[in-house]
């Protein structure tokens, strides 16, 4: 398996070197002229920028691949803003399905796709931070699509790149809460686990990429929807990435230290779970809810590790984290 796995590899990325200029040069050429596409046109970019998605999405190619595509740093930038025209083409707006039933709906979705994986893989959160007509347009799409995985798409870009006071002050923030806790509750209510067409797992990645921001957390406070995540956590390990991160808050704090059970479930994890990155958001978690509360009823057992430093919302630079942690013990 693990042969043909990296023979698969070496193929994509034989792929991606052949056609990647021209690949760049078609969007970019055809992004400029896009109220001149026929039908036939549209169907072709639609199939182009699909058959990109494919090639660079599946998990952990992404940064391989992404990195063959762009030769020079520019080019990310130019093919950003080659995407960002296709996307913010009003009258693809309008013909916006609540499916992937027609070209206008799949082409923005592709091209949202694409502008996650760069989101994810290289760093351009400046870029976005500094470009407020990008916000706009992403913003603007939000509000007026039909298609939730757009949305889901969206959130998980600006969540990506933007600051916490940029985040929070966007005209779509006050409905990101709702958005995600109505799709996961009734995600997790279907006997398939999945809203429409969305598997919860997805959904759960998505939520992930917002529960870091500040007011999310809050939200979900106010809601009073940590018990959802508890309830979630026995059949889905990414939910205590998703406490580790929420219980940064002080009222989710002080709503996880209600429901003991959880907390002996959390500490007898921490010690025995088979899973590395379980034991350590475990651990996180026990350690957040240990900060300004001195009468608490956590298991001795988790006191048996010594954090020597906490970086939060850390987890796409460990090597980073590692150089920080090495400086600071020496």
């Amino acid at each position: 398996m693990g042969a043909n796995h990296h023979k698969i590899s070496c193929i994509a990325d034989e792929l991606v070197r052949w056609i990647r200029d021209d690949y760049l040069q078609i969007i970019h050429v055809h992004s400029r002229t896009i109220g001149l596409w026929s039908k036939e046109l549209l169907a072709c970019m639609t199939q182009l920028i699909a058959f990109a998605v494919v090639l660079w999405c599946p998990i952990g190619q992404n940064k391989v691949l992404i990195n063959a595509l762009f030769v020079a740093e520019q080019s990310i930038y130019d093919h950003i803003e080659d995407l960002m025209r296709i996307i913010d083409y009003r009258p693809f707006h309008k013909e916006m399905k609540p499916v992937r039933s027609n070209d206008e709906t799949s082409i923005i979705d592709a091209a949202l796709m694409i502008l996650m994986v760069i989101v994810r893989t290289q760093n351009v959160s400046w870029f976005f931070r500094s470009n407020v007509s990008i916000q706009n347009a992403l913003t603007t799409l939000a509000e007026a699509a039909l298609y939730d995985e757009i949305c889901l798409h969206i959130y998980g870009i600006l969540s990506e790149v933007l600051s916490d006071e940029q985040f929070k002050n966007l005209k779509i923030a006050d409905s990101m809460g709702g958005f995600f806790f109505n799709m996961l509750e009734q995600a997790w209510q279907h006997p398939l686990k999945k809203y429409k067409h969305s598997q919860i797992e997805h959904l759960l990645r998505g939520f992930f990429n917002l529960s870091k921001h500040d007011f999310i957390q809050q939200e979900t406070a106010n809601m009073k929807k940590i018990s959802l995540f508890i309830e979630m956590s026995e059949q889905y390990p990414i939910v205590y990435d998703i406490i580790w991160a929420l219980s940064f808050n002080h009222d989710i704090q002080q709503q996880l230290r209600s429901n003991p059970s959880f907390i002996q479930k959390l500490s007898q994890l921490a010690k025995e779970s088979d899973d590395e990155q379980v034991r350590k958001t475990t651990h996180g978690i026990l350690w957040n809810l240990e900060i300004d509360h001195q009468d608490r009823s956590i298991s001795q057992s988790t006191k048996q590790n010594t954090f020597d430093i906490m970086i939060s919302y850390s987890h796409k630079e460990k090597v980073l984290c590692k150089q920080l942690y090495d400086e600071l013990t020496k």
